[in-house]
């Protein structure tokens, strides 16, 4: 869905409007500044809680090894980044692309990667999706999938209709906390996989 889309899926909510149309713009005028921060707030929570978007950087670290291991804060490299794929880093060497071997986590975003001459390793991590603002053109995709694009205006309508209609916000609230918890549910762990990866810190 197109963010225009979920603006007007919301007001229907909102207002308990049937048809296809949005409500009359009379109505809709006092919500829609606080649209996008409410909507910044549903996607935040969706992204996190199913993982659905998923990034790919090279990692080349800066400085002098320590030692023989490369140290890279990815949250540095990467302003959107949410969490690490564990499973998702390779390295591309003289050798060939595999999988990497001896990588090590300090907190949730520093990486130490053994230190290979000439190589480069690439790392998948999920990602925090890129904020809206009242700039945003109506016919801007989001970056989610339909399972989670359908729960949005249900966060958007609890907390932008809660002053008005509380019972009706609350019950909005209710059914998009259920399928947040379907999508936490089903979301893909954050765990080692069977290499030699390992967290010094346990972070997961």
């Amino acid at each position: 869905m197109t963010w225009g889309e979920i603006q007007t899926i919301t007001l229907q909510k909102m207002f308990s409007h049937g048809g296809e149309d949005p409500p009359a713009q009379d109505l809709a005028e006092p919500y829609l500044p606080a649209m996008p921060h409410a909507a910044n707030e549903g996607l935040a929570l969706l992204a996190t809680a199913g993982r659905f978007i998923q990034r790919r950087l090279s990692v080349a670290p800066d400085g002098e090894p320590a030692g023989n291991m490369l140290r890279c804060d990815l949250r540095e490299a990467a302003p959107d980044f949410y969490a690490l794929d564990p499973e998702q880093i390779y390295l591309s060497s003289p050798a060939g692309y595999t999988p990497a071997d001896g990588a090590q986590t300090e907190g949730e975003s520093i990486l130490w990667l053994p230190a290979i001459p000439g190589g480069e390793y690439i790392v998948y991590y999920y990602a925090y999706p890129a904020p809206l603002s009242a700039d945003t053109p109506d016919g801007q995709p989001l970056a989610l999938p339909p399972e989670a694009e359908t729960l949005l205006p249900l966060y958007m309508a609890s907390q932008l209709y809660k002053d008005d209609d509380p019972a009706l916000a609350m019950l909005y609230r209710q059914e998009f906390d259920a399928g947040l918890d379907y999508l936490r549910r089903a979301a893909p762990r954050l765990r080692a996989g069977g290499r030699t990866f390992r967290s010094v810190t346990g972070w997961w």
